[in-house]
């Protein structure tokens, strides 16, 4: 039992720095956290820091901050922000480090103390509602939407420029810049642009009744007739030519078998050594009669396209069937 409590006593001071760290406000409870991200961003963040480049350390500190919510990170994107003046950012980090870390904390009384610095070198801005503008109006302040308890009160911004839009149902949104320096207040009135001219409906078109309708589609003039391209006859000059090139090719097939046939009977007629000569003969035969189809069935068709492309555009149909022997190419034209 002593050796348990002995255990609490000596752990309690880690346990004052760890709940607050806990309490820290998360997007509804749905953000995970990333702890090992969290670890990599702040070291990255503080890296950049120590080499002087606040640009690049501070969105890395907050990317860690959101990721793995922790006081020191949170006391040093504080400072980051402080080092780019930033100063109404910084402030509220310092106040909410200020808020979490506990009294024992030597942290909380530089917090305390930079918060109150800041405090007095705050600018401030008032963004007030034009007496004109109507009660639906919506204000953004550098792309913040800002609600009517914010409007007509001094609150504080970073140094710099600063953009307010405001829009309002059936009216142009209005822009306005707005530039502050340390401990200086503004105040900017604004209200929407002029009103948005609506088009006028075009008047719907007249209906016709089905008898007027019916004297119109009868009185119209018929379209011109469409002229038709010869598709048919370069059709059959395109399949004529390749067949005839396919003729040309089993010619030659027919010659190389001829002479591979008079290869094998030196000084004899193939019929005589007609084992010998028996592979080429019978290839020479095939070829011979593939030749000469082919080029029988591809004149036939080369003829028939170039009268029909000669012929010029036209109400013609044709209907080409291969027989035995040839082909019959019939129709009107």
């Amino acid at each position: 039992m002593r050796t348990t409590l002995g255990k609490w006593v000596r752990y309690w001071p880690r346990l004052l720095l760890v709940l607050p760290v806990l309490s820290l406000p998360r997007s509804a409870g749905a953000q995970a956290r990333d702890a090992a991200a969290g670890e990599a961003l702040f070291q990255e963040g503080r890296r950049l820091m120590k080499a002087g480049d606040y640009t690049s350390a501070c969105p890395k500190l907050e990317e860690s901050l959101r990721l793995d919510p922790a006081l020191g990170t949170l006391v040093n994107l504080a400072s980051c922000e402080e080092q780019l003046g930033h100063t109404a950012t910084a402030w509220q980090h310092w106040r909410s480090a200020a808020d979490q870390l506990p009294s024992g904390d030597k942290r909380r009384a530089t917090a305390v103390s930079r918060a109150g610095a800041l405090e007095k070198m705050l600018p401030r801005l008032t963004i007030a509602l034009a007496s004109e503008a109507p009660a639906d109006a919506e204000v953004k302040r550098d792309g913040v939407r800002l609600g009517r308890a914010s409007l007509g009160l001094p609150l504080p911004v970073d140094p710099g420029r600063h953009l307010v839009v405001i829009s309002a149902p059936g009216r142009e949104p209005r822009e306005y810049e707005a530039t502050l320096k340390a401990k200086e207040s503004q105040t900017l009135t604004v209200e929407p642009g002029a009103e948005v001219k609506v088009a006028k409906a075009e008047p719907a078109p007249e209906r016709w009744s089905d008898e007027r309708l019916a004297q119109t589609v009868t009185t119209r003039a018929p379209p011109p007739p469409e002229k038709k391209t010869p598709v048919l006859g370069w059709t059959l000059l395109g399949v004529g030519a390749a067949t005839l090139a396919g003729a040309g090719y089993f010619g030659l097939q027919a010659l190389s078998a001829r002479k591979e046939a008079r290869d094998a009977c030196p000084g004899a007629a193939p019929s005589v050594c007609w084992k010998d000569a028996k592979a080429p003969l019978d290839r020479d035969r095939r070829s011979s009669l593939l030749a000469d189809v082919g080029a029988g069935v591809g004149a036939v068709l080369v003829g028939a396209g170039l009268y029909l492309v000669l012929r010029g555009p036209g109400d013609s149909t044709a209907q080409v069937s291969a027989l035995p022997g040839g082909v019959r190419l019939s129709g009107r034209f």
